[in-house]
């Protein structure tokens, strides 16, 4: 009797085990690792802006531009690095994005955005006004003044991407990219200019 009692609670026991139903844990969805810095000289002093330190961070913003035909909507996307506690910031834009909002799309698709910036002649972009078909710097300094470049500079500039990356996670959809630049940038009404050199910007763009 003994052993089949200990039979009976062995088999209760087992069945228990097997009726319980086990938690499905979903694998972890990754997050995409972002880094920022920028350093260059600016007006022959060397300016350089770290991420988390005095509160500067690196954002990611677009214009977007809806054309009457709307399938050649385009798009410019910003990296800036700026603080809430100082007045000195640094952005980089590069577009244009082409992309199609006839189809409910609120802007690039994903393979859109990554063809866009995976592309060579993107990561040696000319100088373009706001950034629409090309490149631009904008550039507030210590007082407050704005500044931005411009694509007809009687001054010398340059700029190309490197170590340019595409990653996506739980955060988002991102371009990951370094960018080397010199360049001058000017005040809106263009009576006063600065000069940026051997400036380098490590930031993302977010789609």
């Amino acid at each position: 009797m003994l052993k089949k009692g200990m039979f009976f609670i062995v088999s209760v026991g087992l069945c228990l085990t097997s009726c319980i139903d086990h938690e499905v844990i979903p694998a972890p969805v990754p997050q995409v690792e972002l880094d920022a810095h920028f350093i260059g000289n600016v007006a022959g002093s060397t300016v350089e802006l770290t991420e988390n330190v005095n509160d500067y961070l690196n954002t990611s913003s677009v214009d977007l531009y809806i054309s009457q035909q709307q399938v050649n909507s385009t798009a410019v996307y910003f990296s800036t690095m700026s603080s809430p506690a100082l007045l000195r910031s640094v952005s980089v834009g590069l577009g244009s994005v082409y992309w199609d909002a006839t189809n409910g799309e609120t802007r690039p698709t994903l393979p859109e955005f990554n063809n866009f910036y995976s592309s060579p002649t993107n990561q040696v972009p000319p100088y373009f006004d706001n950034g629409t078909n090309g490149f631009v710097v904008r550039y507030t300094d210590g007082n407050g003044t704005q500044y931005s470049s411009k694509q007809d500079s009687p001054n010398f500039q340059d700029v190309s991407f490197v170590n340019v990356t595409q990653e996506s996670g739980e955060n988002g959809d991102f371009n990951l990219f370094t960018c080397d630049f010199n360049c001058y940038v000017y005040t809106q009404d263009g009576l006063d200019s600065i000069a940026i050199q051997n400036a380098t910007f490590k930031g993302w763009f977010k789609r």
